[in-house]
């Protein structure tokens, strides 16, 4: 419990860093991950998705399914006790967050409208 207490204090602290950053996701077909400068010290997942056609509604389905559990992973979503709702609040915020600016680095004309 105290390390689920000590992440989240440490998930507070990254908030900004973790809107900028939320799961860093590669533009390209190479599948390599970065993190801006700022970002650096935030928690990170790789989502890889050069195998994806992003053109298509299968592959962008699909690009979001891993988006989704990536930020789960990175937000420690399924690992917070659900009766501290303090603690839910900020992982479930900070999926979001994370969920929304992956999918904004790899919208436009790569990514087929979901």
């Amino acid at each position: 419990m105290t390390s689920i207490a000590n992440r989240f204090q440490t998930l507070r602290q990254a908030a900004p860093a973790l809107t900028a950053l939320g799961v860093c996701l590669l533009a390209g077909v190479s599948g390599v991950a970065h993190a801006t400068t700022a970002a650096a010290a935030a928690p990170a997942v790789t989502v890889r998705y050069g195998d994806l056609n992003l053109a298509s509604a299968k592959g962008s389905d699909a690009l979001h399914a891993r988006i989704v559990y990536a930020a789960r992973q990175v937000c420690a979503v399924d690992d917070v006790n659900i009766r501290n709702l303090h603690q839910l609040a900020l992982a479930q915020s900070c999926e979001r967050a994370a969920i929304a600016h992956a999918e904004e680095s790899v919208s436009g004309p790569k990514m087929a409208a979901r």
